[in-house]
């Protein structure tokens, strides 16, 4: 039951933060409309906000990489896959699902040590705004990880499946 807890927290992890994330975009879209009102009605565009939604736009992607996986909402080649059985189907996921595991925990290796370099620098971006890039640098090592842990339990469930279930009517995997 332990490891049923595990799964289920994870899962509820990824549901929340892109519940939360969600709201970014609402952001997103103000910050634009204030920035179109200031541009065009009132001729005094700001500094920040191109690069303030460049940022959120990145943060709000990799957040809701998890919720997606958990969704199994990411793209995949329907032509050929929607043709196969159960079992078939389960074998492709679970090679996908090796490949995105591996990537994301290398990305997550390199990240932490790009975040804390960010972070000892106090790096700044170099358009004229310059906003600080650390924290999206945190956020972005946060969402990987997330999604490296989602893509962890999917690949658990994926492997639990395919022990449970007999070879597709057509023949073997």
């Amino acid at each position: 039951m332990k490891q049923g807890k595990i799964l289920s927290t994870i899962d509820n992890m990824s549901e929340w933060v892109a519940r939360v994330a969600a709201y970014g975009y609402v952001a997103i879209t103000l910050i634009q409309l204030m920035e179109a009102c200031l541009r065009y009605v009132f001729i005094s565009p700001t500094l920040w906000a191109w690069d303030v939604n460049g940022q959120l736009f990145v943060a709000l992607a990799i957040l809701g990489g998890g919720y997606v996986l958990l969704r199994d909402g990411h793209v995949r080649v329907d032509v050929l896959y929607s043709r196969f059985g159960r079992r078939k189907k389960a074998i492709v996921d679970l090679f996908g699902l090796l490949m995105t595991t591996i990537v994301l925990a290398l990305m997550s290796y390199e990240l932490v040590d790009m975040a804390w370099s960010s972070w000892r620098i106090r790096e700044r971006g170099y358009s004229l705004f310059a906003p600080p890039m650390y924290p999206l640098k945190t956020v972005f090592l946060f969402g990987v990880f997330l999604l490296l842990l989602q893509a962890i339990v999917c690949t658990y469930r994926t492997l639990r499946s395919l022990r449970d279930q007999p070879a597709d009517e057509k023949g073997a995997a």
